[in-house]
């Protein structure tokens, strides 16, 4: 029979400490209790440059960092993450690959007092269209674009749980046309530290009233996403992240992790369950991704990462980060 030991009481004590706290079940009451046609209302959702992926590192791991967020990259998959920063740091990252498509991604954070705030900038740029007339000759080119602005703030509840919001505002421009909106993010960030390290982290990304062109208003991508991250012997983290969809009813799960080799290496590996879910890429190829990091001496890190398609071309992510 096996022993229960004071370190798993301790250990079960603090999960069900935090998860009673009056915040975590404020989210659940709301999201439980979220009137059906609201729900239904926001199926058909647009702005779709808000489900791509932001920065190297995570893009490697699956996107499966709501739980893991302590960087830079936190503004976008948990504001709540911000707040375990030790550092200022700042993040340059340009992807290309999906045909035409290129996104570019700066961010930068750093300490106000008791709060740690973070800005960053994205910039998705789909290329070039032909537009063509009702006999079928050409009529010119046009471009699209899309961009977000985001700032967020955290701050530190407890040594161990943190809570964090942020603001965006979004642009969208499809040749002579264009679309604004804000939108919302809150999230909540857990870290407990016995039998061994382990991270709990919720996230509500996308809140908002929705983006209008001409006259048909399109709902943003709404989710929730709950994660759980753990480190073994200092040197392995194994992460998994959960996504309700609220706007198509879709739940996608996704798992990463990250060995730390030697010498500031960390080789990378991840799945997602959303690419086969996105509709037309059955290819199980296109849910992996894979990538390595090397943080230098000098506080700059490297990380990239790639992600087969399938029939499309494969997406490649590099970032490069400072910490100071």
């Amino acid at each position: 029979m096996k022993t229960i030991t004071k370190k798993n009481i301790d250990w079960a004590n603090s999960m069900i400490h935090w998860l009673s706290r009056p915040y975590v079940l404020l989210i659940a009451i709301a999201f439980i209790f979220t009137p059906v046609p609201h729900i239904a209302s926001a199926l058909e959702s647009g702005a779709d440059f808000l489900n791509v992926e932001m920065g190297a590192k995570p893009g490697a791991m699956g996107s499966a960092y709501t739980a893991m967020s302590n960087d830079v990259n936190s503004i976008y998959y948990n504001t709540a993450g911000l707040a375990f920063m030790n550092k200022r740091e700042i993040s340059f990252m340009h992807a290309d690959g999906m045909m035409d498509n290129s996104y570019d991604f700066a961010a930068m954070a750093f300490p106000i007092k008791d709060f740690k705030a973070a800005f960053s900038f994205a910039k998705f740029s789909h290329g070039e269209f032909d537009t063509r007339s009702a006999n079928r000759t050409s009529a010119g080119n046009f471009d699209a674009a899309d961009m977000v602005l985001n700032f967020a703030l955290a701050r530190k509840l407890t040594n161990s749980s943190s809570l964090g919001v942020g603001i965006k505002f979004l642009s969208s421009n499809i040749a002579n046309y264009s679309a604004n909106a804000l939108a919302f993010d809150m999230g909540l960030s857990q870290r407990i530290t016995a039998p061994m390290p382990l991270a709990l982290g919720i996230s509500v990304k996308n809140l908002g009233y929705g983006m209008k062109f001409i006259n048909e208003r399109e709902h943003l991508p709404l989710s929730i996403n709950a994660g759980v991250a753990i480190c073994i012997m200092s040197a392995i983290n194994l992460s998994m992240d959960i996504k309700r969809m609220v706007y198509d009813k879709k739940t996608s799960i996704s798992f990463g992790t990250e060995y730390n080799v030697m010498g500031g290496l960390s080789l990378r590996g991840g799945y997602s369950s959303m690419a086969l879910d996105g509709g037309g890429n059955k290819d199980i190829t296109g849910s992996l991704s894979g990538g390595i990091g090397l943080q230098t001496a000098s506080n700059m890190t490297i990380d990239y990462s790639f992600t087969p398609m399938g029939e499309f071309e494969s997406v490649n992510k590099l970032s490069l980060s400072y910490n100071f």
